[in-house]
């Protein structure tokens, strides 16, 4: 098969699990159906085809740019903190590098990237789309969000062995999916943040879970699958050493589904039994486990 149309594949799919994944931590729902998001996303995702070579390439070569820092225990303990102007100069170097003029808002004010480098500040630690869809929003409406998400890169690459600077850039990626879909190479760049954040911290569970999930939408011939039964096998592993916490009830139930889709049907019910166990009163697993 032609490479080009298997990254394809494989970035499409990265987009339709990260909007589900989002839906389903918010909601506390069952794996979605994978049919209704790609119904939302594949004709935008089609008519892009002509240039993904060249956006791919633009991404590889921003992403080989980042300067090589050494591992060091200092480095994990101390990462540097970027004050507002220090971020905006290096929002401006990236978009300088992209090739992209600084732009007015709609009300024909200048001087966004400075007001853009606080709000990245602001959303520390809480970038994730759902919990600041209407900032997202207005920031997409200002023409701004190339240059948040310069402003998120500045401070991950800044900060390379903080795994909060890395999960807010992975985030950010993915928040710019939801509100442009032709955005969607930058699913992979997501996926690379949330691999820096796991070889940071292997027990990081929002990493991991997104990871995961992002697998089940791929297409069954690139493999995926398996490797999602695996991540979320590790995530179940991790979760029973620890107290239960509500939202991870999801794993339990998701890992069975798959392994029901896969025809291990008893193996299914232990995995879904074993969430029960954790989270007695969710509605889903006792729905599972009851059939």
């Amino acid at each position: 098969m032609n490479q080009s149309l298997v990254t394809f594949f494989a970035v499409l799919a990265g987009s339709v699990a990260t909007f589900a994944v989002d839906r389903c931590l918010l909601h506390h729902g069952a794996l979605p159906d994978s049919s209704v998001f790609a119904a939302e996303w594949i004709g935008p995702t089609l008519r892009r085809l002509d240039d993904v070579e060249a956006q791919l390439a633009g991404l590889r070569a921003h992403g080989d740019a980042a300067p090589a820092i050494a591992d060091t225990e200092q480095q994990r303990t101390q990462a540097p903190i970027l004050d507002d102007a220090k971020i905006a100069a290096s929002v401006e170097r990236a978009l300088t590098a992209r090739g992209m003029a600084q732009r007015p808002s709609p009300g024909g004010e200048t001087g966004q990237v400075l007001d853009t480098a606080s709000r990245a500040v602001s959303m520390r630690g809480k970038s994730d789309f759902w919990s600041n869809a209407e900032l997202y929003k207005r920031i997409h409406a200002e023409g701004q969000m190339d240059a948040l998400v310069a402003a998120f890169e500045a401070h991950a690459m800044a900060a390379p062995h903080d795994t909060e600077a890395q999960m807010d850039l992975g985030n950010a990626y993915l928040a710019y999916l939801q509100l442009d879909s032709s955005k969607w190479p930058l699913s992979q760049q997501a996926d690379k943040a949330f691999d820096r954040v796991l070889a940071i911290d292997e027990t990081h569970w929002n990493a991991r879970f997104t990871k995961a999930m992002s697998y089940t939408f791929w297409p069954d011939f690139l493999g995926k699958k398996k490797e999602a039964i695996s991540n979320f096998e590790i995530l179940m592993t991790q979760q029973d050493s620890r107290p239960a916490q509500q939202n991870e009830s999801n794993t339990y139930l998701i890992l069975g589904n798959l392994l029901e889709q896969r025809g291990e049907t008893e193996r299914a019910k232990e995995v879904w039994r074993r969430g029960l166990r954790r989270h007695p009163n969710d509605a889903q697993l006792l729905q599972r486990v009851g059939q």
